[in-house]
């Protein structure tokens, strides 16, 4: 259920063991209060230290937290925990975030800092423009990171691909394998924001361009529009044009009244709440919306060569959830925009990889990895570690599907080694294994458009490979379906 949670209803909305759905991502709590970090008031360790002393406390029993190289990167609503009962964890904490803070690396400049009271309107304008006055994200490079950035370098770039190909064999038979991983992303973005339509009937609806019926299927629809769009429009520049553009594209067909397409909300009447009824995310005012993502779009603009291109994808994943520029919508638009970057930076591989397919397993820790960083002044370490495991994850899954598929295709080579060149291209269409419990199959229609020959000489193969037993069809409403006898 999704909830646009407006100030004046607060009072009025049971939220008992869950948080509304922001238009960015679901969050269900189970009850219990997020603890944001206290603030350290100090600049250095050794003023914590000294801090310590006065408070009549001994320094060496925090020795672990002054060099914390060993400590695990936690939030501190999950650090507070690790701390032993004979210690002050707010002492634990500053410690720890100090030491994190000493190699902090910036992304994009974001919200503005308070300026001082009383100045001119002038020198307040002229202050919001200064890099001294902003609030940058920024994250600490872990050393996890490294490795599963060198697994999307070897899987994912165009040369990658390129060597999927040469193992799968021929053109066509990644074609259709392809086509059974792309939609994924589209239909697992779509559910993990609510639509209630089941994989397969999605996959189904995709594939043979049937008519959606329900709101889910037209989210699904659109959100397919919007992963092709992202894919086709790789080559543009980025802009604020182009974010309203992508989301235009995917919610132009689904109810206006809520989804404005293309046009960023002009309220603020839309929060995350907690099971307590507590706002743990404001999205900034809509009149600095245009202010804030023109500033992501000139950082990314600006190709800063010291930061790995995926970590440049995510944190513009983070700043469209963060700013919550439309009504509906900026979940996808987040995941679409993520993707699009990496297609323009040559991750061609992220185009069979659905990330949605894994985040709407652990909906919760999505929603915690915003709160993280939310909470901690904008430090995206925690939202990049966790993205960077669902990918290593999905990578995972998409090497061994492809490995599978080369594999497959070996073994029909040799099975199937007197067919023709035509017959042997057709077996590989239905040869893949079973995705969502069913059984791959091809109209004549399919083939026809994966193979390029006409309607009349493909179904005639079609129907000879019938009558030699080497296929077998079926009639599903409309279509014929072939798949192996």
């Amino acid at each position: 259920m999704k909830f646009y949670v407006t100030k004046s209803s607060f009072n009025s909305i049971n939220l008992i063991n869950l948080v509304s759905i922001t238009g960015f991502f679901e969050i269900k709590f189970m009850s219990g209060q997020y603890l944001s970090p206290p603030e350290c008031p100090f600049s250095t360790i050794s003023d914590v230290i000294f801090e310590i002393r006065n408070h009549g406390d001994d320094p060496n029993k925090y020795m672990d937290y002054i060099s914390s190289f060993h400590i695990e990167y936690h939030s501190f609503d999950e650090f507070r925990r690790s701390v032993k009962p004979s210690l002050n964890v707010k002492f634990c904490w500053w410690l720890v975030r100090l030491h994190r803070n000493s190699s902090l690396i910036n992304l994009t400049p974001l919200e503005n800092k308070p300026l001082p009271l009383n100045l001119p309107e002038s020198v307040n304008r002229a202050l919001s423009q200064s890099p001294d006055f902003m609030t940058y994200c920024r994250f600490n490079h872990l050393h996890e990171f490294s490795r599963v950035l060198s697994q999307i370098d070897r899987y994912t770039t165009h040369s990658a691909m390129l060597g999927v190909l040469e193992q799968i064999g021929e053109s066509v038979h990644f074609e259709h394998f392809k086509n059974n991983l792309i939609d994924d992303e589209a239909i697992s973005s779509s559910q993990l924001e609510g639509a209630a339509t089941t994989t397969l009937i999605a996959k189904e609806m995709l594939r043979k361009k049937r008519r959606p019926c329900t709101d889910g299927e037209r989210m699904i629809v659109g959100n397919a529009d919007l992963m092709n769009a992202a894919w086709d429009l790789k080559d543009e520049a980025f802009s604020v044009d182009l974010i309203k553009t992508l989301h235009r594209m995917g919610t132009q067909y689904l109810e206006q009244k809520n989804y404005t397409s293309g046009m960023f909300r002009t309220t603020d009447d839309i929060a995350v709440m907690n099971a307590d009824g507590e706002v743990v995310h404001q999205p900034p005012k809509h009149d600095a919306i245009e202010c804030l993502l023109s500033r992501v779009v000139n950082w990314l603009n600006s190709t800063d060569d010291h930061i790995h291109p995926v970590i440049q994808a995510i944190t513009l994943h983070f700043v469209i959830g963060y700013v919550h520029p439309f009504r509906d919508g900026n979940g996808r638009i987040a995941r679409a925009l993520f993707y699009w970057y990496l297609f323009k930076c040559g991750y061609t591989g992220f185009r069979y990889i659905a990330i949605s397919t894994l985040l709407k397993k652990s909906p919760i820790k999505y929603g915690q990895s915003y709160l993280d960083c939310e909470h901690d002044k904008l430090d995206l370490t925690y939202f990049i570690r966790y993205q960077l495991s669902i990918i290593n994850r999905a990578i995972t899954e998409f090497v061994s599907a492809y490995e599978r598929a080369a594999y497959r295709m070996t073994e029909l080579a040799e099975q199937y080694s007197d067919l023709d060149d035509i017959e042997k291209k057709i077996i590989g269409f239905v040869a893949g294994e079973p995705r969502y419990q069913k059984k791959p199959t091809i109209t004549a229609r399919e083939a026809e458009k994966l193979l390029g020959l006409s309607y009349n000489t493909v179904k005639q193969k079609l129907d000879g490979m019938v009558t030699a037993g080497i296929l077998r069809r079926e009639k599903i409403g409309k279509a014929t379906e072939y798949f192996l006898g």
